[in-house]
Formats: C-alpha cells, sequence, structure tokens
C-alpha cells in the first residue's frame, strides 16, 4: 500500500466507483443505506490537507489488515450515529482495532421534535450508545457536533467539541453563498421554475399523515415543472423507482408507493417520476446535476446541502430534531410545512421561504474558522479550500455595506 503517510476516512470518497459491479442490496450497503451520506463524505477530504485513503465497501475494504498502517488519523465523517435502534457493533469493533487517533466530524443525534429531552435520557441509558462513547472517549482527538442539542446529547456521554453543522455546507467555495442564494430566490419569484424534490423515504413517512401529506403537495409541485425526483434512502424499491422507474416492479411495491406518494394522482405519478427520477451515487455529479434546476424542495438535508454545493437556491422543511438543528446552526432556507401546505403554487412558497443571507454567510464563515481550528489542534493540516471560507471577514462585511 505504499509507506507515505496518509490520512484515512471511514466511508466512500463522495462517489461510488463503477456502481455497476454491485448488485443492488451490496450498493445500498456501500452507500450506508442513503445517498446522502455521499455528500459529507465528499465534503472532509475537500477540508483536510493531505493524501487520503477512503475506507468502506467501494474502495478500500474494512477486511485489509494493511489498509489503515501507515494512516495518521482516522476521520470519521459522521451523522446520526447517537440514535437508538442502531447496531453498531461492527463499527465499534473497527474502531477499537484501527488503533489511531479518530477525527470525528459532523456528530449527530436524532430524536422527534416533541419528545427530545425522553430521548437525551434513553440514549444515556443504552448500552450499544455507551460503547460508541466510551471508544470516542478513548481515542477521538477532535469531535465536531452538527448541533446544539447534539452536543449536549454529546455531552450527557462525556464527549465534547464545537458545534460546526454538517461539513457539506462547506463545500462551495462562493464565500458570499448566502447573498448568491438570495439574490436567486428574488429572481425567480416570476419566472418558470424547475423543481428538484428532496423526496422523503416513503415508507418512513407512511406511517405520518403530515409528513405524507406533505411530500404528495411536494410531488404535484415537481409534477407542474418537470424537474428532478431525488431519492437517498427508502429501500430497494424507492430506490428502483427513482432509478429505473415503477415498471419492473412488483405490484404490491408499486400500490405500496402509490398510496403514500400520491393515491389521487397515481395515473400521472409514474410517467413522472420515470421522466424525474434520480437515485445519486456520485456527489459529484449530484452537484452538477442541480446546476440545471431553479429550486430545491424537501425534507432531507442532504438533498438541500447538496443544492447548496450546487449555488442553487433551496428550502428544508425541519420534521424531527435533526432537521431543526441543523436548520438553526447553519441559517438554512427554511420553509414551514403549514405555509407549504396553504400555497397553490411553487411562486406562493417562494413568498413563505425565510431566510437571512448575512446570517447564513457569517455562520459558514464561522464554522470553516472553527473547523480550521479544530483540524489544527488535532495536528492536521486544513486545506487551501477551508482556509479561503475561513479567511473572509473584510470581505463579508465589505459585500453587506455595499
Amino acid at each position: 500500500m505504499g509507506s507515505k503517510p496518509y490520512i484515512a476516512y471511514l466511508g466512500t470518497a463522495g462517489h461510488i466507483p463503477a456502481p455497476e459491479r454491485f448488485d443492488d442490496e451490496t450498493l445500498l450497503a456501500a452507500l450506508g443505506a442513503n445517498a446522502g451520506n455521499l455528500m459529507f463524505q465528499y465534503a472532509c477530504p475537500r477540508l483536510i490537507d493531505g493524501q487520503a485513503r477512503h475506507i468502506g465497501l467501494a474502495n478500500v475494504p474494512y477486511t485489509d489488515r494493511t489498509a489503515l498502517q501507515n494512516a495518521r488519523a482516522l476521520v470519521f465523517p459522521a451523522a446520526n450515529h447517537l440514535r437508538l435502534g442502531a447496531d453498531w457493533t461492527g463499527l465499534c469493533a473497527y474502531l477499537e482495532a484501527a488503533q489511531l487517533p479518530l477525527v470525528v466530524l459532523g456528530l449527530g443525534a436524532q430524536a422527534g421534535r416533541e419528545d427530545m429531552g425522553h430521548m437525551r435520557r434513553a440514549l444515556r441509558a443504552d448500552p450499544m450508545i455507551g460503547r460508541f462513547a466510551a471508544i470516542l472517549r478513548e481515542r477521538a482527538i477532535a469531535i465536531s457536533f452538527r448541533g446544539i442539542y447534539s452536543a449536549s446529547v454529546g455531552h450527557d456521554l462525556g464527549l465534547s467539541g464545537p458545534v460546526l453543522g454538517c461539513p457539506s455546507w462547506l463545500i462551495n467555495p462562493d464565500v458570499n453563498l448566502g447573498q448568491s442564494l438570495l439574490q436567486q430566490f428574488k429572481a425567480v419569484l416570476d419566472m418558470p421554475l424547475t423543481i428538484g424534490l428532496a423526496a422523503a423515504a416513503p415508507f418512513e413517512i407512511a406511517g405520518d399523515p403530515k409528513r405524507r401529506t406533505i411530500e404528495q403537495k411536494l410531488i404535484q409541485f415537481l409534477h407542474q415543472s418537470d424537474g428532478l425526483y431525488i431519492q437517498q434512502s427508502g429501500g430497494i424499491a424507492a430506490m428502483r423507482v427513482a432509478r429505473d422507474g415503477a415498471d419492473g416492479l412488483p405490484e404490491n411495491h408499486r400500490a405500496s408507493l402509490g398510496a403514500i406518494l400520491w393515491p389521487e394522482g397515481q395515473a400521472a405519478l409514474w410517467p413522472l417520476l420515470k421522466r424525474t427520477g434520480y437515485f445519486p451515487v456520485s456527489a459529484p455529479e449530484w452537484i452538477t446535476k442541480l446546476r440545471a434546476i431553479s429550486l430545491v424542495l424537501g425534507s432531507r438535508l442532504h438533498g438541500v446541502m447538496a443544492a447548496l454545493a450546487a449555488g442553487r437556491a433551496a428550502a428544508l422543511i425541519a420534521h424531527d430534531s435533526r432537521t431543526a438543528e441543523t436548520t438553526a446552526t447553519m441559517a438554512l432556507p427554511s420553509l414551514e410545512a403549514d405555509a407549504l401546505l396553504n400555497c397553490a403554487t411553487v411562486q406562493e412558497v417562494l413568498r413563505h421561504i425565510q431566510f437571512d443571507a448575512d446570517h447564513f454567510d457569517q455562520a459558514r464563515h464561522d464554522a470553516a474558522r472553527g473547523m480550521v481550528d479544530l483540524l489544527r489542534k488535532a495536528g492536521l493540516h486544513p486545506s487551501a479550500h477551508l482556509l479561503d471560507l475561513a479567511d473572509v471577514t473584510s470581505t463579508v462585511r465589505s459585500c453587506q455595506n455595499a
């Protein structure tokens, strides 16, 4: 594997090389069951200078005993790892065996918006989370959290670090991205729009009437514009519909999906998804595709982050602790569900999007500076890309005062 020191990263490099070599089940496993993971996995090596090696099903396998031989550190692009019901046995065993300093970026906790206090208590008592946290306490030389709630859960578990949002919001190199987005929101108010739907996982919302209603409304807007139906997760059936259309689906899967997504418009639903469906296997390709879209809407955080990476206007519909805290931490463009449901057209929706461009830009630059400090304290070198985002206070102020 060579003797030059490098930095190891858990997960993909932001894309699946030669995805056709995998069957659908293995492809989903390589994605961690969610293509949204590609976005922050793509971001992390863009923030850290140095040769990278990616460990996972799509790249260097976990079973390769030589894979970490000359690694300086193991970077863990984290997501909802502080959550109940996940089996981290394999992950914990790998982290223990690695015997490397850990750098954990974007660590998050999962809860519904109404049970955050109860979830904190449950996470403190969970043996699996306890084991995972113990490894981080012993091995992590740097941890960042995606939001205040996640940091509070981390504190309960003896973990500490700054709140810096998701690394994916640092992909776009534009130091005044918020101002650019604001101009886009204004420019498209009276124009025909091409919509990107950051789609929910259908079977995850099946038991939630309000989220189903939100998704059905968004699909009707998509039907008016013929943009992209972007499905990140949801299992094999949802992946195949987004990638190939519904023609080859078993009738029971087709019926179940149709009842969730657009029960009153199934005759139009399947041709729509055939035309607009997209299942990402590459963050760079995903970002490129979104540059042809006017506006991205949806409840999936990384669907919205992909749009921001592409420099396209987007708004997140918060529905749980994860989306609520990331909206607050990163000052993301957001849309209240009730406002969406009362709109008859996408143009009406635009008037209800909440966005403070100055706050977004300042929060983003503060996060870049915080990331620089975190990496330097861990003995790692920030990339030129990250340093450019971090060293822009005077530029931002001159732009805001113009």
